[in-house]
């Protein structure tokens, strides 16, 4: 197995946790949908505004110069996908715990910028791109020296609160405006709500447990609680939703720069006062410097370090 990379392994390790809490809080009887079978696969989405690094932190991960880098808005167009096998914490044999190889798929899809969802930019394509995501490694501009859309502004300032704010919002929007569209179908045939989660590739047993922890279950009758919900519930559960399917690491790239120290200590600051930005799905701030990882990479293969 390869090393795992910084951000990845902490992202995989996160969703680990959240399935084992999930699973050993479900009750023992028919009435919820379980899961089914093990995991030996994973697949990690990397997401952001344009120019943030998320293709160099791809390239770092990768180990090579598998992605196009560019100090441009949307170099990348189509995914970057690369495959690779690392170890992850398994069952307890003897008291010691069993290393075990899984299939990691790493993907770099295009950057967003508000209003992806009305289709700005490239538009809500890209979101599509992360529905096989079981993680989110969401990249930031760490520096603050770059705007929403991507645009470098070496005056620095930017607010990289915000773009944790404005891309969770674009994420949210992406299953809300779909619920919206079919919402009077899915009251008339409550059920029918799994089978729409089903298109984001979420089994029924994590929808149930986001519906759950939603608090719109009424005692387990779905059919009796979803006709009675407004707009403001179903926002509430597609937040609660996006936590459980798709729990993000937010990688604050770009911290070789001065300016990086002071922006991240505000991210933590503000993840600590407002319950992880509400909404769950953030749960850890992991601070790196893709373009140095890959600089010592070089260094490495060419013999310069060991």
């Amino acid at each position: 197995p390869e090393p795992e990379p910084e951000g990845i392994s902490r992202a995989l390790a996160l969703q680990l946790q959240k399935e084992e809490v999930v699973l050993s809080s479900l009750p023992e009887d028919d009435s919820v949908p379980k899961r089914k079978g093990g995991r030996w696969s994973w697949c990690v989405g990397l997401v952001g505004k344009p120019s943030a690094g998320k293709s160099t932190y791809f390239n770092a991960v990768a180990g090579s110069e598998l992605a196009k880098v560019g100090a441009t808005p949307f170099t990348t167009i189509d995914p970057n996908v690369y495959c690779a096998t690392v170890a992850v914490d398994g069952p307890v044999v003897d008291g010691t715990v069993v290393r075990c190889p899984v299939s990691i798929t790493i993907k770099d899809v295009a950057g967003l910028v508000p209003g992806a969802c009305d289709g700005r930019g490239k538009g809500n394509r890209f979101l599509n791109d992360l529905c096989d995501a079981d993680v989110l490694v969401h990249i930031i501009d760490g520096s603050g020296k770059s705007d929403e859309q991507g645009v470098r502004d070496e005056q620095g300032g930017h607010d990289i609160v915000n773009d944790v704010q404005w891309i969770h919002a674009e994420l949210q929007r992406w299953i809300l405006d779909n619920l919206r569209a079919k919402w009077q179908t899915v009251q008339r045939k409550p059920e029918h709500l799994y089978d729409m989660l089903t298109g984001y590739q979420a089994q029924r047993w994590l929808t149930h447990e986001a519906l759950r922890i939603a608090g719109v279950l009424d005692g387990g009758d779905l059919a009796t609680s979803l006709p009675t919900w407004s707009d403001e519930t179903l926002s509430k559960v597609v937040d609660h939703f996006l936590a459980v399917r798709f729990p993000t690491v937010l990688a604050a790239n770009k911290c070789d720069d001065e300016a990086a120290a002071a922006n991240v200590a505000k991210l933590q600051e503000v993840l600590g006062s407002q319950g992880e930005l509400g909404d769950g799905a953030v749960r850890a701030v992991v601070p790196l410097s893709a373009r140095l990882e890959c600089e010592l990479q070089r260094l490495a293969a060419s013999g310069v370090i060991g």
